[in-house]
């Protein structure tokens, strides 16, 4: 480094003291997203083989994780009570010395002292994301980043022990003989992915941890792998280079949960798949939705021919247009009673109709013919990412907000109600979420409420902002342009998207040859 340049500012900016953070760095109300977050897209179309994604950024975390899951969240001891640290910044003056961390209190203190360490990436991802150059890196480079490398794994990783102890979601046999419970691990892995054609598959980048659904009985241990866990590996990343490996993993995920749930391809149920990042102190979440319909296609190239399973539990899609025309028979049946089709929806299998018009709308409660959505759902070859925030951990609204997405995903994951294959499986195998004596407990009238607004309460304004209309694009003529343009100049906008990465050849048995 030149004598003229600085270090970037971080709370361990003084070398010689140890076990040290200053409070100055984190603002008390910062921004979830730091920076001049207006001048980026708002998505990203990406490009993996025969496949494209629309990622889109700055989602909110109703939209990745069901909206009960969070309110049971913000109960938790862990969202409602900061750790120690954020009293301090209140109280201390100065230099913050973790040393004397609150021996009572121990939450998160392994998670801050590995932060507190790390001493780049003051900004987010989303801000810093934008270098000049993205070059590889000489070996001194590689060795003093390897080491920060991992500092961010053990971040992550202690970050998610940490909420699952403080929540103790465990599910437990009848006899108490056995138990399943998640838990944070460092598995470094490459999946293996599905990108459209036939017998092939293609491995993706690495992992750096995973979250996993173990089952215990006795002294074995069967697990399924749930979250791929990234961080950041190189000082200049891009956000298009960043997104590519994203989507690999999310693409990863979903193949090895498909194995899980189904043998037919063209009976491919509803999925959804996750994927956690963290940039320094950074943190953000990414959702994948695969809606059977579109998945069976690709893989089979025929009709996609079942709904529900012999259990009435496990769902593949409807297309859009049968959903709505079932939901519409439900209006009609009620004879516009709004108290007769909410005694109606208390059934389960009516619930889960609308449940899939909202999978297809994507909450958003519009009618979509003519949009731009209308065409990303009938369009099998493009798929929806959806981004959260961006939630600072040095800052204490950023770190509640995180631990509150967080743990309502460990909650959902856990219910039995998520669409990811893995631990669907697991559940059909063992333990169960516990069943309720009042079989209408689970109905949550807010989980539709751009339904009601919808069909009964035109004249209400819908504070969530489901019901926005869709400002991406002109008309649909400016987005088929740019899908055109994106396959055809993919390898010069964003890279060979698997640049790097080893193609396996798959025969009809599965095995690799």
């Amino acid at each position: 480094m030149a004598t003229n340049e600085n270090p970037p500012v971080h709370p361990l900016s003084n070398a010689a003291v140890n076990n040290m953070a200053q409070p100055s760095v984190t603002p008390d109300h910062p921004n979830p997203v730091p920076g001049p977050a207006a001048t980026l897209p708002d998505h990203y179309l990406i490009g993996i083989r025969e496949l494209l994604f629309r990622v889109e950024l700055n989602h909110a975390d109703e939209e990745l994780v069901p909206r009960r899951f969070l309110g049971e969240a913000e109960k938790s001891q862990d969202v409602v009570i900061p750790p120690w640290i954020f009293h301090a910044f209140r109280t201390e003056k100065g230099l913050i010395d973790l040393g004397k961390w609150s021996k009572w209190d121990q939450r998160f203190r392994e998670v801050f002292e590995r932060l507190a360490r790390i001493p780049i990436f003051r900004y987010g991802l989303f801000r810093d994301a934008n270098p000049k150059s993205d070059g590889p890196m000489n070996a001194q480079k590689h060795r003093r980043f390897a080491h920060i490398v991992k500092l961010q794994e053990r971040a992550v990783v202690f970050l998610l022990k940490e909420i699952l102890n403080g929540a103790s979601i465990v599910h437990k046999t009848s006899d108490d003989g056995s138990e399943t419970s998640l838990a944070a691990k460092y598995i470094k892995k490459r999946n293996k992915y599905y990108a459209g054609k036939a017998n092939r598959f293609f491995k993706g980048p690495k992992s750096n941890a995973y979250l996993a659904v173990d089952h215990h009985p006795d002294d074995s241990i069967f697990g399924r792998r749930l979250l791929p866990i990234s961080v950041t590996t190189k000082p200049h990343p891009t956000l298009p280079g960043h997104f590519t490996k994203a989507v690999q993993f999310l693409l990863g995920q979903l193949t090895y949960q498909l194995r899980d749930v189904t043998h037919d391809p063209r009976a491919v149920p509803d999925q959804e798949a996750f994927h956690l990042h963290l940039h320094g102190s950074h943190l953000h979440l990414l959702r994948l939705v695969a809606p059977g319909f579109k998945t069976s296609l690709l893989q089979d190239g025929k009709t996609h021919i079942v709904f529900i399973d012999e259990d009435d539990e496990s769902y593949t899609s409807l297309s859009p247009h049968i959903a709505d025309q079932i939901a519409q028979h439900y209006l009609e049946k009620s004879d516009g009673d709004p108290n007769a089709l909410r005694d109606c929806l208390k059934e389960r299998h009516i619930r889960k109709v609308l449940e899939h018009v909202a999978w297809h709308r994507l909450y958003r409660g519009i009618v979509t013919q003519g949009t731009v959505e209308e065409l990303i759902n009938s369009d099998i070859g493009v798929f929806q990412v959806l981004v959260s925030r961006e939630y600072n951990l040095w800052s204490p609204r950023g770190f509640r907000a995180a631990v509150r997405m967080l743990l309502g995903l460990c909650l959902y994951l856990m219910s039995g109600e998520a669409r990811v294959g893995s631990v669907q499986k697991m559940f059909q195998k063992w333990p169960k979420a516990a069943k309720k004596d009042d079989e209408d407990d689970d109905y949550d009238e807010a989980d539709f409420d751009w339904f009601w607004n919808i069909h009964w309460d035109d004249d209400n304004e819908d504070s969530s902002g489901y019901f926005d209309e869709f400002d991406g694009y002109e008309d649909l003529e400016e987005y088929e342009a740019e899908v055109e343009d994106a396959e055809q100049v993919q390898s010069t906008v964003h890279g060979n998207a698997d640049e790097g990465l080893e193609q396996l050849e798959v025969g009809n048995d599965g095995a690799e040859s």
